[in-house]
């Protein structure tokens, strides 16, 4: 358990955005991995299982939390008591699920996700995942403080620098050249 939930927090707090591709279904363990990282594609007729209960063990790498983040109490508590399957569709129907792929196409569909993060700024990125993080833990004055303390560490490093130069200079960002 030691070894499983070190891997789910690195992922978790992993400060590059991390995208699951899922083909075939996700089970215990599993769903923790997948529910980690911050962006979710899953191939139709696929599905999500903590099938925990039936061996008589709870579920553990944190899945009942990253599911409580984006599900009703009472399918959580379906998932988790009756140990049955959620299926792809519904997960993507929920928020659980960012992309539904064409079966066989999660890996693909995922790698083509990514792509919006090639020249994105890194350090904001950063930021933004730690702020959408706390955001379901925080109360609106702790939320709002961190909101303005990463502000103002980004209002200082040359990725808001290259940011507004480009705005003001009518082209796009290279943030490329930063890193």
């Amino acid at each position: 358990l030691k070894q499983l939930n070190g891997t789910i927090e690195a992922i978790y707090n992993c400060s590059k955005p991390v995208i699951s591709a899922i083909e075939g279904g996700a089970a215990g363990a599993g769903v923790s991995l997948a529910m980690a990282c911050d962006l979710v594609v899953m191939s139709e007729h696929t599905f999500f299982s903590l099938a925990y209960v039936k061996i008589g063990l709870t579920p553990d790498g944190a899945a009942t939390k990253f599911l409580s983040e984006t599900m009703p109490r009472q399918l959580l508590s379906e998932m988790a008591m009756i140990g049955g399957k959620i299926d792809s569709s519904r997960l993507y129907q929920i928020g659980a699920v960012n992309v539904l792929a064409q079966k066989g196409n999660a890996k693909e569909t995922a790698m083509e996700l990514s792509k919006n993060f090639e020249n994105l700024p890194k350090n904001s990125i950063s930021r933004i995942k730690k702020l959408t993080r706390s955001a379901y833990g925080n109360n609106f004055a702790e939320q709002i403080k961190l909101e303005t303390d990463f502000m103002v560490q980004s209002q200082g490093d040359n990725e808001s620098i290259e940011g507004i130069d480009s705005f003001l200079e009518k082209r796009s960002p290279d943030y490329k050249k930063l890193r």
